[in-house]
């Protein structure tokens, strides 16, 4: 039986830092700022790291490493890639026992750029990882878990759909973190959200979903509130903290003050947290305070598995003094 079980991806992440990495502003530029180097020249490289990554296993180690029985529903090749994968997430303690193997199948890899500052783009193959079904998933095994926690799917809605449907029948609790390919399907998404516990978001993701500017505060505490009717709703705001609502009470909190070297699994690590603090019971607080404390503690250090805090690093942590802010929501 499983404290929690991760649903998502799985990916070789190779990482590049390199203080020649130049951050630049432009029109042309998707988003309006690029991470650039030099058009047919070469670049210097400060250090490289070869991790795995991806949110079903991200979430996954970082309950491990908290003390939680966990395992990850997510979906490899058999090629040299997935062997890698396999044997790199052995030294987490995360076995393979839920893991899909597809025969002649590809594995993911990414190449993420990290600049001086932490800053980053990601270079993505998808590979298998992203045709996950549910067919292959072995359904008995994750019977009887507590939880499921469901980050991206790359838009597979169906299998959203069963996994919520399978955990609200075993009476399975379900916290999830979407990607952009399942906010892009509002209908199917508002369909699922009311049958599950927790949903996470940052700021730009809850003012998609919501269709309200991502400046208007009024608006989008409105719409959280009404969000939150149907289960509880985070959302986060980088290094301005997050904002917790249960349809009665919103908590406010500020985020440790850290020098970030790679931002990399950021949202994986704030959310497995405050997930976490919810599986202990903790208060709405204490959640926030334990997801704030993950998140940091993983941003400063390279790769997105090496910083999660283990349960005596958590313990210490929430000592630490964070700016924490209660308040009853107005019907």
């Amino acid at each position: 039986m499983y404290d929690v079980v991760s649903f998502g991806s799985v990916v070789l992440d190779v990482t590049i830092r390199s203080s020649e990495f130049r951050v630049m502003k432009g029109h042309q530029i998707a988003g309006g700022v690029g991470l650039c180097q030099v058009y047919g020249g070469k670049t210097e490289v400060d250090g490289i790291n070869v991790d795995v990554g991806g949110g079903g296993t991200n979430s996954a180690v970082s309950f491990i490493k908290k003390g939680l029985k966990a395992g990850a529903v997510v979906k490899l090749g058999d090629d040299e890639i997935g062997g890698m994968i396999k044997r790199a997430l052995e030294k987490y303690n995360l076995g393979s026992e839920l893991m899909v193997e597809e025969k002649g199948g590809e594995s993911a890899l990414s190449v993420i750029l990290v600049d001086k500052e932490g800053g980053r783009s990601i270079l993505t193959y998808r590979g298998v990882s992203k045709e996950l079904l549910s067919r292959e998933i072995d359904w008995e095994k994750v019977k009887g878990s507590k939880w499921f926690y469901v980050s991206s799917l790359g838009g597979k809605m169906s299998l959203l759909e069963d996994i919520v449907a399978f955990a609200n029948k075993q009476e399975i609790k379900v916290a999830f973190n979407p990607g952009k390919a399942e906010l892009k399907d509002k209908s199917r998404l508002e369909r699922v959200l009311g049958k599950i516990d927790v949903l996470l978001l940052n700021r730009l993701e809850l003012a998609g979903l919501l269709g309200v500017s991502f400046d208007d505060d009024v608006e989008l505490m409105k719409g959280a509130g009404r969000l939150a009717s149907r289960g509880l709703v985070v959302m986060t705001e980088g290094k301005k903290g997050s904002v917790a609502f249960d349809g009665e009470i919103r908590v406010r909190a500020g985020a440790y003050r850290v020098k970030s070297v790679d931002d990399t699994g950021a949202g994986d690590a704030f959310g497995s947290g405050f997930v976490y603090g919810r599986i202990k019971g903790w208060s709405l607080a204490d959640s926030l305070k334990a997801g704030a404390a993950n998140g940091a503690s993983e941003v400063m250090k390279i790769g997105v598995k090496e910083g999660l805090l283990s349960e005596s690093e958590l313990d210490k942590w929430m000592k630490k003094e964070l700016r924490l802010v209660e308040e009853k929501v107005r019907t």
